[in-house]
């Protein structure tokens, strides 16, 4: 058996109650469930590695270097294979990412 992908998820902070929060909350856990090693960096969550549901392993948003600035770092530090995003084109032009800071 081939090992699966280590995948670095990049979207709303999938307790949000968004349609994109919803569909990375479903699509993250789905294929967690089958095996695939997937940290979900949300843009609005604060604070330490925690998990949800007891699957879905949550990174900071990234302090003063939020957002998609981070997905670099993130993505070499956990040693993931692939970066998935799903954001409004607007959030990456912009950046707003993490509203709160």
């Amino acid at each position: 058996m081939n090992p699966k992908l280590k995948i670095l998820w990049s979207s709303v902070t999938p307790t949000i109650e968004s349609g994109y929060g919803r569909v990375s909350r479903e699509v993250v856990s789905r294929l967690v469930r089958r095996g695939y090693d997937i940290i979900y960096h949300g843009y609005q969550t604060m604070g330490k590695m925690h998990t949800i549901d007891g699957e879905i392993k949550m990174l900071d948003c990234g302090g003063p270097e939020y957002g998609m600035n981070v997905l670099e770092k993130y993505f070499n530090h956990y040693n993931r294979d692939i970066v998935i995003t799903l954001y409004r084109s607007e959030e990456r032009r912009v950046g707003k990412e993490c509203r709160s800071r």
